[in-house]
């Protein structure tokens, strides 16, 4: 059975800026809080995005397969139409 051209990802959400530095101690904890609360988040998009991507590479290659399958059958199809010709 062919597969289903995979569906593209939401976009993988972005880690809040700016990012905690340890130069700045005054909003080190809130910021390193907001960054830390935000990566299962991101966490996931990267995760849905690599299945996409390994989706998206099964199914290419299951078109190629397919094409180079109709490509034979076009060539067996020409070889007989010319023997027949004959």
């Amino acid at each position: 059975m062919p597969l289903v051209k995979p569906t593209p990802p939401a976009a993988v959400p972005a880690v809040p800026t700016p990012v905690p530095q340890r130069s700045d101690m005054a909003n080190f904890a809130v910021r390193g809080d907001a960054v830390m609360t935000a990566l299962p988040g991101v966490v996931d998009g990267m995760n849905a995005a690599v299945v996409y991507a390994n989706d998206a590479n099964d199914f290419a290659a299951e078109q190629v397969t397919l094409a180079a399958t109709q490509a034979d059958n076009s060539a067996g199809s020409a070889a007989l139409a010319a023997a027949s010709a004959q």
